[in-house]
């Protein structure tokens, strides 16, 4: 089946001007919305599915490697993920105000969507957080196999997805200078 590079270029993630808006209005409702803000932010950074995120407990968080493990779901691989100092350490003393082997976000998936629809800067489905985790891994690194261990598929061919984009001018200047 022929897919438009438009159509997944425009619908599947958020390109550069969304992820910046998203990121602003998050840091924006950090010291307010403390929770719904590290549940929209672990979205974006270590990519689960939104099943994989409201799974989480207290124990999924791993103070040695400062990561976050993910239990696979749908048949995906469960995968540790670090994350950035700073939004590890917001996690972890959020994380203590809960009770140990608690959820850290104790809500169901349309309460999710709807966060995802207050703070989203555009039209995109609450999906489209995974796939901009993964295009900009794929951009940073060029590695389909480190992509497909971080979103935990078994096969890369479920990954192969997340690679059709179209890049930017400015993607493919960066890649090359980068290349040597």
């Amino acid at each position: 089946m022929f897919h438009n590079p438009r159509s997944l270029t425009s619908n599947l993630y958020l390109d550069d001007l969304e992820y910046e808006r998203f990121r602003m209005t998050l840091f924006r409702n950090r010291s307010t919305e403390i929770r719904n803000v590290l549940a929209l932010e672990l979205l974006i950074e270590t990519g689960p599915r939104a099943s994989e995120l409201l799974n989480l407990t207290t124990d999924s968080i791993n103070i040695g490697t400062r990561s976050i493990l993910i239990q696979g779901l749908k048949g995906s691989d469960s995968r540790d993920v670090p994350l950035k100092g700073a939004l590890f350490n917001r996690l972890l003393s959020y994380s203590k105000s809960l009770n140990r082997g608690a959820k850290l976000f104790p809500f169901k998936y349309h309460r999710l969507r709807y966060l995802w629809v207050e703070y989203r800067p555009c039209d995109k489905k609450l999906h489209a957080l995974r796939h901009t985790f993964a295009r900009r891994a794929y951009i940073k690194t060029l590695d389909i196999r480190l992509v497909q261990h971080l979103l935990g598929h078994r096969s890369v061919l479920n990954t192969e997805i997340y690679t059709r984009v179209k890049f930017s001018p400015d993607e493919i200047r960066g890649v090359l200078l980068k290349a040597g």
